[in-house]
């Protein structure tokens, strides 16, 4: 099971390098956004902090899964008063929920997302700003994939920094999923006319192109071919809607084939 789980972090290892340091002559801030050459999504100054992170002697001193849910709640004074930007950054940083996203039984990065999302009052407070959707297409469409390179190898008698740095990709790539299926949620739909749905679907396409460029074997975008095919449902855009039916719940149990999500996602942008 050991060597099993080792292979897994292994893969993920060589997905993307996104540093957890960067030269701060490489940082430049923008509009609340922190940008670095070396971190694929961009800080935000005023996002919430968590005082307790694994490793501390009161992470190990969390009892349940749900003592740790309730210390990853922003206090009242601070949910109120932080940016839409930073509500986005903070649900990101939270360090137990995308570990619950790979653990999901569930094929479906929408219906797992689902089941997670309510459970923190940053995401509660998010979907109640009127500014999400705007601020969704923003943070994105600010995330570049200049990170996601083939790293050096590291020695493989290491075992541990092997592991270390597998588990920050596979963060990564959990908070490339979250923040794809925001767009599926209705009250951000909601918020996004015909030409924010194209935007958004041209973002998700162009990622994933990007991503799949890598050519790294059984690197694969977990959630933009799903995310973009929602979005076209959604919308009513009738090609996608003749693929799946009438039967909405129908595109989460299915499997999606990618060339054919992409080819609708492009008439879609025209």
């Amino acid at each position: 099971m050991k060597n099993r789980l080792l292979g897994v972090l292994l893969a993920l290892l060589f997905f993307c390098h996104c540093s957890n340091r960067a030269d701060v002559t490489d940082m430049i801030i923008k509009d609340n956004l922190i940008f670095t050459h070396e971190e694929c999504l961009p800080d935000v100054e005023d996002k919430y902090v968590y005082p307790i992170t694994p490793g501390t002697e009161e992470w190990k001193n969390i009892g349940s899964r749900e003592d740790a849910i309730k210390v990853f709640q922003l206090p009242d004074n601070i949910l109120k008063n932080i940016s839409t930007l930073g509500l986005i950054r903070s649900f990101l940083d939270i360090p137990i929920w995308w570990n619950d996203y790979y653990l999901s039984s569930n094929t479906s990065r929408i219906i797992t997302f689902n089941r997670i999302y309510p459970e923190y009052n940053c995401n509660q407070e998010l979907f109640s700003r009127e500014d999400a959707g705007e601020k969704l297409i923003k943070y994105f469409n600010d995330m570049h994939c200049d990170c996601l390179e083939i790293p050096e190898a590291i020695d493989p008698v290491k075992e541990d920094d092997q592991i270390r740095e597998a588990e920050k990709q596979l963060n990564f790539m959990a908070q490339l999923a979250a923040l794809q299926v925001f767009f599926t949620q209705q009250k951000i739909l909601d918020q996004l006319n015909h030409e924010d749905r194209q935007k958004v679907v041209g973002m998700l396409l162009s990622k994933h192109e990007q991503i799949q460029k890598l050519t790294i074997e059984g690197v694969v975008d977990p959630a933009a071919i799903e995310v973009m095919a929602f979005i076209m449902y959604d919308s009513k855009y009738q090609p996608i809607v003749a693929y799946f039916g009438e039967n909405k719940s129908v595109y989460e149990n299915i499997y999606l084939s990618d060339l054919d999500i992409i080819s609708f996602a492009k008439q879609f942008i025209r």
